[in-house]
């Protein structure tokens, strides 16, 4: 029995022990799978779906309060190794690691995670850790000073009632009788004696009138932040680890001073707009750059955004990304709104939303008012003319023609397909159709000259916006087919009869420059100037083409 009694004993301490309530639950197994999927799609390359997971399993554990669990712990590290790797700015990484520690002090990266970034991160945020263990301490120390120091607020109380007790059991002067009844002089004498030390006593320590009771936090001023020094990084943008999607949010950064920067820029790109939109930032009083996006522009799952520390003339200094590799900027329906203000606070790590107040005016540059996409197609028609080296013509091939200049036709067209590789890039696949005007007859010989020609080009194409409707284009051509051909016109007397062809390539390279211009979101009008060139038989082909071309969403 006795037996029986003790292993009762022992089960019952293992159930109630600490940390047991929580290891093992399904909260933490479903955190622990999210935390196992994300990491895959991190080794797999996608670094945004990793972070989606891994907020997923943070919100999991704040909804059923895990608050202190290894598992939580294990989520935070693994943002910060995302946001390390190039998934967001140092800060969020150092961020996430502190947090990590501050569950668990003794949790490190996984080792097939760690590299220099991630190394760097989980320095500082080590750093940071122990400094806020040391912040704790201390605070906990001057508490419990200033807890001894200062007597109970009952002491005076206590103090009060036992004088007034040793004043009523203190001895009768022997110069007054004894007796068991006074006289009333006496107790007039003693009433006024005991009135008076009342009001005595009254106005030594006066009652303090009982404050109102205020519910809720107290008020604090709203201070902005002095800028850290040293600064963290070249370029330090603190910012949430994510806010709600359609609120206008404001982004402080500070440059270090070492770089003398005299002006700064955000970019920034929301999921539906391929080109970066541009803001100047305004410098504050405490010297942070800060600018506002508009929440019209806060859309989706993530916001893409870089800074750049800038001299007077707009050239970089240092940067927080670029438009390859932006910062990024995790949107959730129902997180907190971000500060309009930098907080001192907030540096700290303390999660105290601060009052909206006016930011600096920002003004937005202009951008491409065309929504260009992934995927888009255009058509072009054009008319050529150039120059063809001495050749024989292609169909009264005994007829040689020196070399000179001709009309490549009076129209071709130009069919596109494109794909865009990133913000200034695309490439695409063109057919060049010619079409050849026939006059004249074939002089008694059978077939007839050739109606036209068609080529196909790989193009690499490189736009730059210059106005909020107008970018600019370089192209660069690669292909062949049929060439193109020049027009020889009909000359009875050499013995043309009718029109002929000279032939140029069958290769074809080239070069030129255009314009798009954004009509609407989707359309944009195009136009180019090109040279092509085609070899072995040898021509020169300059063009003039105009079209329309159509962003797929």
């Amino acid at each position: 029995m006795q037996f029986i009694n003790l292993w009762v004993v022992v089960v019952a301490a293992l159930l109630l022990a600490p940390g047991c309530a929580t290891t093992g639950t399904p909260t933490t197994r479903k955190i622990d799978e999210l935390n196992r999927k994300a990491m895959v799609d991190f080794k797999a390359g996608d670094a945004q779906k990793a972070q989606e997971k891994l907020r997923s399993a943070v919100h999991l554990a704040e909804k059923e309060k895990v608050t202190s669990h290894p598992s939580l712990a294990e989520t935070h590290m693994n943002l910060g190794v995302v946001a390390a790797t190039g998934a967001g700015p140092r800060k969020k990484a150092v961020d996430e690691m502190a947090k990590a520690l501050a569950i668990q002090p003794d949790i490190t990266p996984e080792k097939k995670w760690r590299n220099a970034k991630v190394d760097k991160a989980f320095a500082s945020a080590q750093k940071r850790a122990s400094v806020k263990r040391q912040k704790d301490e201390d605070d906990k120390s001057k508490a419990l000073a200033v807890a001894v120091a200062t007597p109970p607020p009952e002491t005076k109380a206590v103090a009060k009632v036992e004088a007034k007790v040793e004043e009523k059991i203190a001895p009768v002067p022997p110069s007054e009788p004894v007796s068991g009844k006074k006289s009333k002089a006496k107790k007039k004498a003693d009433a006024a004696e005991a009135q008076a030390a009342k009001k005595a006593e009254a106005a030594k320590d006066p009652v303090a009138p009982t404050a109102p009771v205020v519910s809720g936090p107290p008020v604090e001023a709203v201070v902005e932040a002095k800028v850290p020094d040293p600064v963290p990084e070249p370029v330090f943008c603190p910012l949430p680890d994510e806010v709600p999607p359609g609120k206008d949010l404001a982004i402080w950064c500070a440059a270090d001073p070492a770089l003398h920067a005299k002006k700064a820029s955000l970019f920034v790109r929301p999921p539906d707009q391929s080109e970066f939109t541009k803001l100047e930032m305004q410098r504050s009083s405490e010297g942070w750059w800060v600018a506002t996006v508009p929440g019209a522009s806060v859309k989706g799952t993530l916001l893409q955004f870089y800074v750049q520390a800038e001299k007077q003339n707009g050239e970089a200094l240092a940067a927080t990304g670029n438009n390859e590799s932006p910062s990024l900027v995790l949107l959730r329906a129902g997180a907190r709104p971000a500060r309009s203000v930098i907080t001192q606070g907030f540096l700290d790590g303390e999660d105290v939303p601060a009052p909206i107040t006016t930011l600096p005016e920002v003004v937005e540059e202009p951008s491409s008012g065309f929504q260009w996409a992934n995927v888009w197609i255009a058509l072009q028609a054009g008319t050529a003319y150039g120059w063809h080296s001495a050749a024989n013509l292609e169909f009264r091939q005994d007829i040689e023609v020196g070399a000179g200049t001709a009309s490549a036709g009076t129209l071709h067209i130009l069919p596109e397909f494109g794909y865009r590789l990133s913000d200034r890039w695309s490439t695409s696949l063109q057919v060049r159709v010619q079409k050849l005007p026939s006059e004249g007859d074939t002089g008694g010989r059978p077939g007839g000259p050739a109606p036209g020609a068609v080529s196909a080009l790989l193009r690499a194409l490189y736009e730059r916006p210059v106005s909020k409707r107008l970018s600019l284009a370089g192209s660069l051509y690669l292909g062949g087919g049929e060439g193109v051909r020049f027009v020889m016109d009909p000359v009875p007397s050499m013995g043309r009869s009718g029109t002929d062809s000279v032939r140029s390539g069958p290769l074809l390279v080239g070069a030129g420059i255009g314009m798009f211009f954004g009509v609407t979101k989707r359309f944009a009008l195009t136009g180019d100037l090109r040279t092509l060139v085609g070899a072995p038989d040898l021509g020169v082909l300059g063009e003039f083409n105009l079209g329309l071309r159509y962003a797929f969403r």
